[in-house]
């Protein structure tokens, strides 16, 4: 839960961030954030992958959006 809610903050942090100022120019920028938990027994690249499984399905939802693996 709190990978999650902390993704969830960056992601609203990226979205509502004045990039306007950085580049000049009127700029909408979003996040899609996958999170998975490293379980017990898994490896690193397992938990990798989980969340990379996460993350497209935070953009086949609509994109901006965190997703947790389940």
């Amino acid at each position: 839960i709190q990978a999650r809610e902390g993704a969830e903050r960056i992601r609203k942090t990226i979205e509502s961030y004045g990039w306007e100022q950085v580049i000049g120019d009127s700029l909408t920028v979003t996040a899609s954030i996958g999170v998975a938990q490293l379980k017990s027994g898994e490896t690193f690249n397992c938990a990798v992958k989980n969340a990379d499984v996460a993350l497209y399905k935070s953009k086949a939802a609509g994109r901006n959006l965190v997703m947790s693996y389940h």
